[in-house]
């Protein structure tokens, strides 16, 4: 009992830390104003590769597992909807509020729920439900702004549909490597981290630079480094092996939950750091969103539970 007990208070420790690193992103990226997305995401991946890949290759074992997983077609898609996510999601940031691009990066869970019903899969009461209260609080957020005429709501309006993008390509990612593992095919998380830090980093910086060569010498400034190593390090790194801990510590149900609480926290750091407040419909917006989304969580994990995978 006191070793489960102890287990918890770890995995929620881990979860903590987690939400933390990943509900600051938002503010990591609005600090580099005038650098591409190309390079933003670029260097944020170099930066959490040089952190992780001592780590996971440091066994020569896990080298040789390295290698397997980079010759592996599957391990290579999955990282293709990780760089995906990574560039749709710092894009939006760029382009719409802290707040609400969080939020519907939230919504990937919905499109999850959307993939299996195209396949004609069974979709619980219980998630129909959630699914239907998430969609009104989508409606919510993105409804003003369709219908505004004032200066910047396009541009807001673009950083939201790119953000429920991003939640698309992490649905991919993760529906992708559920069919694996049913299958017991599914490669190694961490490595598949690893191999999408790497193409990620070299295939984004090489562009970037062919590109703008003049955003790239912006971002090498002494402070833009500073905040590249707080969002590659804090907002990358970390949470990559934290999430893995909790989710190791945690049932997968509560370990899925507490990542609703990283819409709050961008919310709030936004507000304190850039003086950026929601608007007024982010607010029931928002509560129908993550109300729709916890209780599709909580209807698919008994309906049927993700084994967690080490």
């Amino acid at each position: 009992m006191h070793a489960t007990a102890s287990r918890h208070r770890d995995g929620l420790a881990f979860a903590a830390i987690t939400v933390l690193a990943w509900g600051l992103t938002g503010i990591f990226v609005r600090l580099l104003p005038g650098v591409p997305a190309v390079i933003v995401v670029g260097g944020r991946l170099l930066i959490a590769l040089a952190a992780v890949g001592p780590l996971v290759l440091l066994s020569r074992a896990r080298r040789a597992q390295a290698a397997a997983v980079a010759r592996s077609a599957d391990a290579w898609q999955l990282a293709l909807a990780m760089v995906a996510y990574y560039l749709l999601a710092v894009t939006a940031y760029q382009l719409g509020s802290v707040a609400e691009v969080a939020l519907l990066i939230a919504t990937s869970p919905g499109f999850v729920l959307l993939a299996r019903a195209a396949r004609g899969g069974r979709i619980p009461t219980a998630e129909k439900l959630g699914a239907a209260l998430a969609l009104g609080g989508v409606v919510l957020v993105l409804a003003p702004k369709l219908a505004a005429a004032e200066i910047g709501a396009g541009r807001r309006l673009a950083g939201d549909l790119l953000a429920l993008l991003a939640a698309g390509a992490s649905a991919i990612y993760a529906g992708k490597f559920r069919a694996l593992h049913e299958r017991d095919a599914a490669p190694d998380a961490a490595l598949v981290a690893v191999l999408s830090f790497a193409a990620g980093a070299a295939a984004l910086l090489l562009a970037g630079a062919a590109a703008a060569p003049a955003g790239l010498a912006t971002a090498l400034t002494p402070g833009r480094l500073v905040v590249f190593v707080g969002l590659g390090l804090l907002s990358t790194a970390v949470p990559t092996i934290t999430y893995g801990l909790a989710a190791r510590h945690l049932p997968p149900v509560v370990a899925t939950t507490t990542q609703l609480l990283i819409p709050v926290l961008a919310t709030l750091a936004a507000a304190a750091l850039l003086r950026e407040l929601p608007s007024l419909w982010v607010v029931p917006g928002g509560a129908l969103v993550l109300c729709g989304i916890a209780t599709m969580v909580r209807g698919a994990a008994r309906a049927a539970p993700v084994p967690v995978v080490d």
